[in-house]
């Protein structure tokens, strides 16, 4: 495995997932998304929505992501990363 400093390996993964800037903040590629919808079983008034999707999400170093209400679940999975604090 070849060493690359953070900041070149955030620069690769920037041009090859062609991530595009997130408004949150970061900046992320969306890679999957289900065919299935599904419609919440409560009556919250939640809009009928797509069973899941995947995507990716990159933070470097400086970068902040202002979080957001979650409306459902959300899984992530970190590769390569820093300890990522959700508050």
């Amino acid at each position: 495995m070849t060493y690359m400093p953070p900041g070149v390996m955030a620069d690769e993964l920037l041009k090859t997932l062609n991530l595009v800037p997130l408004p949150l903040g970061g900046f992320y590629a969306e890679s999957l998304r289900a065919a299935t919808k599904i419609k919440p079983l409560d009556n919250s008034g939640r809009e009928v929505r797509d069973a899941y999707s995947v995507i990716y999400l990159l933070l470097r170093g400086s970068d902040i992501n202002a979080w957001h209400k979650m409306k459902s679940e959300e899984t992530y999975s970190t590769i390569e990363a820093a300890i990522l604090f959700c508050t």
